[in-house]
């Protein structure tokens, strides 16, 4: 029966053994586990931030596009603009030369038919100069 109890003690103390090594894995594996979480709660928190951040980018990109969009319209209708104007600045250039031979013709008529009648001219009268005015420009010339 001795031996029996014995073979019980050294069987208990085998499986104490194993019980208290069991219990340090277990403690190790505790810490771990701990040290685990907390490296993934930090990554959850950073993957957060990296989420908010790719939304924020992501409207801010989106707002970018808007105005890129609404700039490249802008510049369409500036064109557009631009090239009506040219446009019409050609014919106001086409209209004053138009004007100018008109005005060429009058006053060499006036002058012919001056000379014709050989009547004194009064100033008011008198031929437009036809040299431009100090600015040099046609429509300087033209009022002058």
């Amino acid at each position: 029966e001795r031996r029996r109890l014995r073979e019980k003690v050294t069987v208990l103390d085998a499986t104490q053994s194993k019980l208290e090594r069991a219990t340090r894995e277990c403690a190790s594996l505790h810490i771990n586990v701990k040290s685990l979480q907390q490296r993934l709660q930090g990554t959850l928190q950073r993957n957060e931030v990296l989420r908010r951040s790719a939304e924020a980018h992501s409207t801010e990109k989106a707002q970018f596009i808007q105005e890129d969009e609404q700039l490249q319209g802008t510049v369409v209708t500036l064109t557009k603009q631009v090239q009506l104007l040219r446009e019409e600045n050609g014919r106001y250039v086409s209209e004053i030369q138009h004007l100018q031979g008109r005005l060429q013709e009058t006053t060499e008529s006036h002058a012919h038919l001056d000379e014709e009648r050989d009547v004194p001219i009064s100033k008011e009268e008198a031929p437009i100069s036809h040299e431009p005015s100090r600015s040099g420009s046609l429509l300087g010339w033209l009022l002058s």
